[in-house]
């Protein structure tokens, strides 16, 4: 696995514990968002084998973060190798963050390396893998022309996956554009089981609530 990244005996300890170090960062990025896993009911998404973009589509409140929380989790569980990026202007400020938390905050290097010079590293460290080297996320994307440009770089070049959170407006027209590129799962209200399952963790039950408060408490901000 390692023949081809040198025999530094420090890289080498940074490249076993990569999983784990990348996995503790984006917690921390996710505590910050206020993510709380211990109160997400919703299942873990899997991203389409056939196209290198999931976007999770919905209006303010319906949950979006927290569905990339519960994502961001599961790959972390499954020890793959996926990082969230914030405040994400351009391309290049997602391309050299998501470099940076790889090589500097991953594996402790004090030198800069690209995206693309990422990507050769990772494919040669395991140059059988035929899945996702790196999973870059990104939180609340609002423009289409931003979401555009981020859904457009060479993700499938450089094995890599990217997952972002937009409105259903933005969803939309990537869905128009770049159909081959983009599969979309939209978040919404929560269903009677989410929902009896989040109240079951705070010693309450679907059943005894009055019909006015389920309507209410199916949002999942008002029901948080």
């Amino acid at each position: 696995m390692f023949r081809h990244v040198g025999l530094n005996p420090d890289r080498l300890r940074n490249l076993a514990a990569l999983a784990e170090t990348i996995g503790a960062l984006t917690r921390r990025r996710l505590a910050r968002l206020r993510y709380q896993p211990e109160r997400d009911v919703r299942n873990a998404l899997t991203p389409p084998a056939d196209k290198p973009v999931l976007v999770i589509a919905g209006e303010s409140g319906a949950g979006k973060t927290w569905q990339l929380g519960r994502f961001l989790q599961s790959c972390s569980d499954a020890r793959q190798i996926a990082t969230l990026v914030t405040a994400v202007r351009t391309p290049a400020d997602l391309m050299a963050q998501s470099a940076m938390d790889l090589w500097q905050m991953g594996l402790g290097e004090t030198s800069e390396k690209s995206l693309v010079a990422v990507s050769k590293f990772l494919r040669e460290l395991e140059p059988d893998n035929i899945g996702p080297r790196m999973i870059v996320v990104v939180d609340d994307i609002q423009n289409v022309d931003l979401a555009r440009d981020l859904v457009r770089l060479d993700w499938a070049d450089w094995q890599m996956q990217l997952v972002l959170t937009v409105p259903h407006s933005v969803a939309r027209a990537l869905q128009l554009t770049d159909e081959e590129l983009v599969h979309v799962h939209s978040v919404g209200e929560f269903s009677v089981d989410e929902l009896d399952e989040l109240l079951k963790r705070s010693g309450r039950r679907w059943a005894d609530l009055p019909p006015d408060l389920k309507r209410i408490l199916r949002n999942p901000i008002l029901a948080g």
